[in-house]
């Protein structure tokens, strides 16, 4: 009786020494793989950073861009501003000048019909 019973005891011990084995099994089969998902994460952390910095520098070269365009498009506003303002003296000018030429041509021939006003009563001289 006491062999069976070691016997059972030695196969009880030895159920747990398999179940122990599987457990340790089945452990290291997890923490292999939580180590090859933490590696797998810590690459993909490390692609998604280097992501980001290249997006970082994108929109840095885009806002340099955008400035510069202000920039330009500030001068070409100036020189727009410029332009029509020279564009409206050239226009006023020749309406001045039209003016100033009719007004002549006006005179001229209102001095024109004076004359010859002045000449039917004077001339030929009646004596």
């Amino acid at each position: 009786m006491v062999d069976q019973q070691v016997q059972e005891l030695m196969r009880q011990v030895m159920d747990m020494n398999r179940m122990l084995g599987n457990l340790a099994g089945k452990v290291g089969s997890l923490t292999e793989t939580w180590q090859r998902q933490d590696a797998e994460a810590t690459a993909g952390r490390r692609r998604l950073y280097e992501k980001f910095e290249e997006l970082q520098g994108i929109v840095t070269r885009l806002t340099e861009r955008v400035n510069a365009i202000m920039g330009d498009a500030e001068d070409m506003q100036t020189s727009i501003k410029t332009f029509d303002e020279q564009h409206n003296q050239n226009i006023g000018s020749k309406k001045a000048t039209a003016a100033i030429w009719g007004a002549l041509f006006m005179l001229a021939g209102s001095a024109g019909a004076i004359a010859i006003k002045l000449l039917e009563w004077f001339w030929p001289p009646r004596h």
